[in-house]
């Protein structure tokens, strides 16, 4: 029951078309690693599938951000890509893995 800024999410680059997305999570440090991201992406993924219709959504996570990584294969995306030296984390490159969930796999892996 906090106005407490936590991070952030967002759905962006919405193709109505194609019927696809892209998810974006940042989270402040000190809130990562304690569930509200993955509350936050549970609660934009009904959006985007049950309330926008949406058949895909897509994002990238930095490859050494393993707790990401881990978090967003729990909730069914799968890895799709790579994108070589895409980012910087600091003074090093660092590879952007590009993953997605679609509408099937969203539906498959919710609880009754």
């Amino acid at each position: 029951g906090s106005d407490e800024y936590l991070g952030e999410i967002v759905l962006n680059d919405i193709d109505e078309d194609v019927r696809s997305a892209n998810l974006r999570l940042a989270m402040r440090p000190a809130y990562r690693g304690r569930g509200y991201g993955t509350e936050a992406i549970e609660l934009v993924l009904g959006l985007a599938f049950d309330g926008l219709g949406l058949h895909r959504v897509g994002l990238d996570v930095l490859s050494v951000n393993t707790r990401a990584l881990s978090m967003y294969e729990d909730r069914g995306f799968r890895v799709e890509g790579r994108l070589r030296d895409a980012y910087r984390d600091g003074e090093r490159w660092c590879d952007a893995i590009l993953m997605g969930l679609l509408e099937d796999e969203f539906r498959a892996g919710q609880m009754p």
